[in-house]
């Protein structure tokens, strides 16, 4: 599951939230090219959502 959610890391490129089905929440750093450079994880304790709005 992605949402776009916008630029959170500051660098002017929108950084698009998954969910995994571990529950963990993890930031895509875009790339700012149509592609994602790192994933970091910046929450856990997901999992009993179905929908990240």
């Amino acid at each position: 599951m992605f949402i776009g959610v916008g630029d959170i890391t500051g660098d002017g490129k929108a950084d698009p939230v998954s969910r995994n089905a571990a529950g963990d929440l993890l930031r895509n750093s875009g790339n700012g090219a149509g592609s994602f450079g790192s994933t970091a994880k910046v929450g856990t304790g997901w999992q009993g959502y179905k929908g990240i709005y």
